[in-house]
């Protein structure tokens, strides 16, 4: 059986800052979430950077958490941790 190359699974740098976005919506600092999931200045500085999907998924878990809002700002109002049993 053949096997077809491995695709890394990566994510824009864009929605890290849509998660800093919410983070400033909420008066509150990211560095704890952005040093959680090793993102580093010099991946915020260039806006072609790419993260890994575990990269991810920990930035989303930790804001998730610290924000109090699975939904990270998108709504009008919070949708509390453990909304949607994430």
């Amino acid at each position: 059986m053949k096997h077809s190359p491995k695709i890394a699974t990566v994510t824009p740098i864009a929605f890290v800052f849509s998660i800093i976005q919410a983070y400033r919506q909420s008066g509150m600092d990211p560095a704890t979430a952005l040093d959680t999931a090793q993102i580093t200045p010099e991946l915020l500085n260039d806006p072609a950077s790419r993260i890994s999907a575990a990269q991810m998924e920990a930035i989303s878990s930790a804001a998730m958490q610290e924000l109090d809002d699975e939904a990270l700002g998108w709504f009008s109002r919070r949708l509390p941790w453990g909304s949607y049993g994430m």
